[in-house]
């Protein structure tokens, strides 16, 4: 039916297992899964497919119990079909499927680079700190060092403020691992009137 309706078959399996490596192996446009399966079912194979590397999966079923479709929803499916499947149902769910999960990974795209701007921002802040205490530099100076540090090793300014952190959390380490210096006297046997306790 899928060739039928104008599509290629790059793959076939015929258990949960295969079916990720197929997955893997080929990179599908879209993936059809049966919810009942050996072994590994069809939510569990979506879950990891999903997780391995991200498809739109449509799940089949001849089950009526709307627990499963909610399942597959839940393991990342991004169409439900229930048997038995003409092509007038196949060719909407297959299109829906390819465009929601677009719009998915545009969505994750978006967060992703929000989340990576908050991770530099606060990396950028914390090194800058760092610059103040090490070099007793006001806010604006510590920030143009963090800067020039990026131009003169052409790094990001998220990596170059990860360096200066590590660093930072390099010495404390260190600092902690040796032993502390003893205190030394003040006054020596040959001079006994310098002790506190004697004047």
């Amino acid at each position: 039916m899928v060739t039928q309706i104008g599509h290629t078959v790059v793959g076939t399996a015929s258990d949960g297992e295969s079916a990720v490596e197929e997955v893997i192996a080929k990179d599908p446009d879209v993936v059809l899964i049966d919810v009942q399966g050996p072994e590994l079912d069809g939510i569990e194979t979506t879950r990891r497919i999903m997780e391995e590397h991200g498809v739109p999966v449509v799940v089949l079923s001849s089950l009526p119990d709307q627990e499963y479709a909610v399942r597959a929803a839940e393991a990342g499916a991004f169409g439900y079909l229930q048997k038995p499947i003409s092509p007038s149902d196949l060719i909407p769910a297959l299109a829906v499927a390819i465009e929601r999960f677009r719009d998915w990974v545009e969505t994750h795209e978006e967060l992703n680079q929000l989340k990576d701007t908050l991770e530099t921002r606060k990396a950028a802040e914390q090194a800058k700190g760092i610059i103040m205490q090490r070099l007793q530099l006001p806010e604006a100076q510590a920030y143009a060092h963090l800067r020039e540090k990026c131009r003169n090793q052409q790094k990001t300014m998220k990596q170059a403020s990860l360096d200066i952190i590590d660093a930072e959390h390099a010495f404390l380490d260190q600092l902690s691992k040796e032993p502390p210096s003893r205190m030394r006297p003040r006054w020596t046997s040959d001079d006994q009137r310098q002790r506190p306790h004697d004047r």
